[in-house]
């Protein structure tokens, strides 16, 4: 006996699952069914995902008891879906939905999440997509909560517009994470995705699945909702970026979300225009003490390349084993030491400022010292940052030594 997931495959509303009450059927699709709830001990409103495949059990009726169809497959899909529950508990991300809590009950489990209000992608960003410069930082959020995702070692595999919802209209969250896989792929991995969004690779039995994967799908996602007159509008980079990230063959594509939100860029802002400022001023300062201090001999290497005369010689050849070479190189890594320090504490005092607005909105619960909860995010955040922010600074200085 199977029964379809329709309205009466649903559990009837104000329906208690431990404390919390059933307000609104929200949803259904082949994995489980999703409500709207109220829980009385965090006194908010939640998401609750019950796991609950209509092609491996049904419901007893008139019960909430979920009965299996097949006991292996239908273990083996209960076991995902708390996998999933686990890979989310364990993500603190303001792009990516959360988990608080799981628990199983009626020969099923549920999954209770934060209720993120807002608009799909799917209708947000074709209402928006003349406005460059916000959707150009919904994107960049995007990339942001992508490389903290992969940093975890999660793949969300099933990106797509449905799955981002954008609170309050500029923060998109990703949501639905039922097909993420934890851990480097094996050789051989289960085939996931949407037609249309998903990368090529994962509809091979031995596709070589990762970060850019995720990639890929949100650069169709993006294409799909902004017509190409209006994609015309948007900066050259921003297009050609596009159709990197989403082309089929995976090495001509970004292997990180970090890189492709490097070949973004950003206006400069304050701090921007100080770094170039100390670029320039660095960058003659080392010119000038190069020219003063090394003689012609000095610079110019000879022995293999001896009888060459000095407008032969090329630039890759100059200070390559004197002493001076050493001391600008250690000049460099001051400098960028320097500059790395300044970024990471004004990166600091930004995320500081973010979370003394509004820190329920990034996890905050209520409960404990306040300013000690925002003082340890803040550190976890600098953690996640400090290697792109080194990265960066390491091409400011590329460019101005």
């Amino acid at each position: 006996m199977t029964e379809t997931a329709s309205t009466g495959a649903a559990l009837p509303l104000l329906t208690r699952l431990g404390h919390c009450e059933i307000r609104q059927l929200l949803g259904q699709g082949g994995g489980g069914i999703s409500y709207l709830a109220y829980d009385e001990n965090l006194e908010r409103e939640v998401v609750i995902k019950e796991h609950f495949p209509p092609s491996l059990c049904y419901r007893l009726p008139g019960t909430a008891a979920v009965q299996p169809v097949s006991a292996a497959d239908y273990e083996r899909s209960l076991a995902s879906f708390c996998r999933e529950a686990r890979i989310l508990a364990g993500l603190n991300h303001p792009g990516i939905v959360k988990v608080y809590d799981i628990f199983q009950a009626s020969g099923t489990a549920y999954m209770v999440m934060e209720y993120v209000e807002g608009d799909r992608l799917t209708e947000w960003l074709p209402a928006h997509a003349g406005e460059v410069q916000l959707v150009t930082g919904v994107l960049n959020s995007l990339l942001a909560a992508l490389e903290y995702l992969h940093s975890h070692e999660v793949l969300h595999r099933d990106i797509k517009p449905s799955n981002i919802i954008m609170r309050n209209g500029t923060q998109p969250v990703l949501i639905d994470f039922g097909a993420a896989m934890l851990g480097t792929p094996p050789t051989t991995i289960t085939l996931v995705g949407t037609p249309g969004y998903a990368a090529p690779e994962q509809f091979h039995q031995h596709g070589k699945v990762g970060p850019w994967s995720d990639l890929y799908a949100l650069a169709h996602s993006v294409a799909k909702l902004v017509p190409p007159l209006v994609l015309k509008r948007y900066p050259s980079r921003f297009v050609k970026a596009l159709k990197r990230a989403g082309e089929d063959d995976i090495d001509c594509r970004y292997g990180s979300a970090a890189a492709w939100a490097a070949s973004l860029g950003k206006e400069r802002g304050v701090f921007g225009w100080i770094l170039v400022i100390m670029t320039l001023l660095l960058s003659g300062l080392v010119v000038f003490s190069v020219c003063f201090l090394v003689s012609e001999d000095e610079v110019y290497v000879t022995g293999s390349h001896a009888g060459s005369s000095p407008q032969q010689t090329t630039g890759a050849m100059l200070l390559t084993d004197s002493p001076e070479s050493t001391v600008l190189q250690e000049n460099r890594s001051e400098y960028i030491k320097s500059l790395e320090e300044q970024q990471l504490q004004f990166t600091r005092n930004q995320y500081r400022a973010t979370l003394e607005k509004s820190a329920e909105l990034y996890g905050y619960s209520g409960k404990g010292d306040r300013d000690a909860w925002i003082e340890k995010t803040v550190e976890e955040w600098i953690r996640r940052s400090e290697g792109a922010i080194r990265d960066a600074m390491e091409n400011y200085a590329e460019r101005g030594l």
